[in-house]
């Protein structure tokens, strides 16, 4: 559910961006998908039974989505998905345990430059939120105050105070409960997000 809610609102926002432009309303709906999805892999690095299977899912679907997200923003950079990757892969290099200390550090710094550099959709503060939910997920209230710190310093950092609308995921983020209750096909959203970007950018071309 909450992976649904993060859906209608990433699809209202490329709605708004798209086709519907001067509706501003339409963009401050969307900041509520990015913190929802963030969370949702943060969660799912706990859940699943193989983070390397995760981690290829991420790229396939990231690889993927490259075209049409670059034919919907025009080329603009990298899809997010890349920030949830490069989050994902620095987690797992923490988690092994044969990993020398210093090594995640160095991906970290990687990963952030190369955010940066790709212009990655959110770059580093995209890739530092879902590393933060990966390492709290079970601490909802410091997933709530690393939310809106780390948004409020990418508003000053970026001179626009759209993104602080995304605090509006926080009901939702406070009403997760964990279980195994699955009511759409587990792949339902590495396929939707490619193909609604195609969508809609047929759609604005017409």
């Amino acid at each position: 559910m909450l992976k649904f809610i993060a859906v209608l609102s990433m699809v209202v926002d490329h709605v708004g961006y798209a086709i519907y432009p001067d509706y501003h309303v339409l963009r401050v709906i969307g900041r509520i998908a990015f913190p929802l999805f963030a969370f949702s892999v943060g969660s799912g690095v706990h859940r699943t039974t193989d983070l390397n299977k995760y981690a290829w899912r991420l790229y396939f679907c990231a690889m993927v989505s490259q075209i049409p997200y670059g034919l919907l923003f025009h080329w603009r950079g990298l899809d997010v998905v890349w920030s949830f990757l490069f989050a994902v892969l620095v987690f797992k290099d923490h988690m092994d345990w044969n990993t020398p200390g210093y090594r995640p550090a160095l991906l970290f710094i990687c990963f952030s430059l190369l955010s940066e550099f790709l212009h990655v959709d959110y770059g580093f503060y995209g890739m530092v939120l879902t590393l933060l939910f990966m390492l709290c997920a079970d601490a909802l209230w410091m997933c709530a105050l690393f939310l809106l710190t780390m948004t409020v310093l990418q508003c000053l950092y970026v001179g626009s105070w759209l993104q602080l609308w995304c605090l509006l995921s926080l009901p939702f983020i406070y009403l997760y409960r964990d279980g195994d209750f699955q009511w759409l096909p587990r792949r339902f959203f590495y396929y939707f997000y490619p193909v609604h970007m195609f969508l809609i950018y047929i759609l604005g071309v017409l």
